[in-house]
């Protein structure tokens, strides 16, 4: 799976107004859109501030949407998301540009077509591999599934869709893989209903070819790469909704970046009073009314250059010492300056302007913990951290390849398997009837690392490589005795051939 990494290390990252996100972030300053009269109010402060009263949530129960069957396995969540037409289209791509490069350059005798049942084995090889790296656990029993030059051979004409049908010009950048891309991102928004709170976040893919839309972000820990929206539930990770950014338009910097993705990421789930968590990179006064339009509250970090807030927030002397803040209140919208380590801003129109007693806790240079004030607002926001990325990163099956484009395309196609096992374990952990239990019949949390082998077996299945023939098909039958798989033609041919040399 492709090297995914989170845009942001940890949460500090997250929360700090660094120069260099200023300098070279791709986001700039949002213009300012119809403001309601609420919000063409100044900055107030004081002891009483109130805020207008929240709508209660008005979505849909969250959850999964589909009919989850007790006897469901890995595999059958995981196709809720990678189906079997991505399979297919996949398999049948790759044939025809095997066929078309042997047009090209030549016979090629080691090259035999990809069949539905072999590519399935080959998935659940890349699935094992990502889990059992260790010589001792190695590639033995991958040598009786598939050898090593048809694991090669099939990625090497690796395919999901025809490069001539792309549009003169190639205008399209991702056409190499939008097939798999939309119909995985198309079964994410249908598959769950997300709850009240989402997160929206960036994640890069780490990549250092060259590529036109690749991005350089100094600040953050995956450098180079090919960045992608996420739109992901902060409950239990699920993501609902991405996006890949393809770079600049003709060479010109889109003007409110941020907010553009914002919009587009809660298409699909607007006027239901959602809650979008988000971190400087997205937050701006002109975000949060635009949301409010379209019946959802926002909360998040902001960076204090944004457009009509570093002159109106705040009094930075009043914030000197860990636990100090200060608030102020426009129409629906809370400004938030708040002494950690650093001064963190805020800004949210889903939390009440009165309610900032809570706590956080902090340890000082001699190991004691204490805990020092904290708005309630930031205390929601942790809470809402984005726990997609760590999840779909703790075990990657991506390998490296030659070709720049076929690079791009890996990292794109696993961006598109991560999605899909992630948010098929998500359906499976929140599955009243898959849930593992132990002896004191208590729930036993499923790890990613066992879905994974459940996943690798399941996708192998019965394909194994005939032990006399050499030949890739679907073998059922195995000698306990002599160990050895087999298919039925030889299996009787085998063990005579076998007896008659003793």
């Amino acid at each position: 799976m492709a090297n995914l990494n989170d845009s942001d290390s940890d949460f500090e990252l997250n929360l700090g107004l660094s120069d260099s996100d200023v300098l070279f972030s791709d986001t700039s300053e949002e213009s300012s859109s119809s403001d309601t009269e609420q919000y063409q109010n100044t900055w107030k402060t004081g002891d009483h501030l109130t805020s207008v009263p929240k709508t209660a949530f008005t979505g849909p129960t969250p959850g999964t949407t589909a009919d989850i069957n007790p006897s469901i396995q890995e595999i059958d969540f995981l196709k809720l998301f990678f189906t079997d037409d991505i399979i297919d289209i996949v398999v049948s791509q790759t044939n025809l540009y095997a066929q078309q490069q042997q047009a090209r350059h030549g016979r090629d005798e080691n090259w035999v077509p990809v069949t539905m049942e072999e590519f399935r084995a080959w998935l659940g090889i890349r699935v094992f591999m990502s889990w059992s790296e260790d010589y001792l656990f190695g590639g033995h029993s991958v040598a009786a599934i598939m050898k090593r030059d048809r694991i090669n051979k099939i990625s090497q004409y690796l395919h999901v869709a025809d490069s001539s049908t792309n549009v003169e010009g190639g205008l399209d950048k991702l056409h190499k893989i939008r097939p798999v891309l939309e119909t995985v991102r198309d079964m994410c928004r249908y598959q769950y209903n997300p709850h009240q709170n989402i997160s929206i976040d960036e994640a890069m893919v780490a990549f250092r070819g060259r590529l036109a839309f690749r991005q350089y972000l100094p600040a953050k820990p995956t450098k180079y790469g090919i960045k992608v929206w996420m739109r992901a539930d902060p409950e239990n990770g699920y993501v609902s909704d991405f996006q890949v950014y393809t770079g600049k338009e003709n060479r010109t910097a889109e003007a409110g970046l941020g907010s553009r993705v914002v919009m587009d990421m809660i298409s699909g789930v607007d006027n239901r009073h959602h809650i979008v968590n988000c971190d400087n990179y997205f937050m701006s006064p002109q975000l949060c009314p635009s949301l409010l339009d379209v019946g959802t509250y926002a909360r998040g970090t902001v960076r204090c250059n944004r457009k009509d807030f570093r002159s109106s927030i705040l009094h930075y002397k009043c914030v000197k010492n860990q636990g100090d803040m200060v608030v102020t209140l426009k129409g629906d919208l809370v400004a938030v300056a708040w002494k950690d380590k650093k001064v963190v801003n805020l800004l949210s129109t889903a939390d009440v302007a009165a309610d900032i007693s809570s706590a956080v806790s902090r340890k000082t240079k001699d190991g004691t913990a204490v805990q020092i004030p904290c708005p309630t607002v930031m205390k929601h926001y942790m809470n809402c951290a984005d726990r997609a990325n760590q999840i779909r990163t703790e075990l990657s099956t991506y390998r490296t390849s030659k070709k720049w484009w076929n690079y791009l395309f890996w990292f794109a196609f696993e961006v598109a398997i991560a999605v899909a096992v992630t948010n098929a374990l998500v359906l499976m952990r929140d599955s009243q009837s898959n849930h593992q239990m132990t002896k004191p019949q208590r729930t036993k949390p499923r790890t990613m690392l066992q879905f994974c082998i459940a996943l690798s077996k399941q996708l192998i299945g019965q394909f194994q490589q005939c032990s006399k023939t050499g030949k890739r098909r679907d073998i059922k039958c195995r000698c306990s005795s002599c160990d050895v798989f087999l298919c039925i033609d030889c299996f009787e041919t085998y063990h005579k051939d076998l007896f008659q040399g003793r």
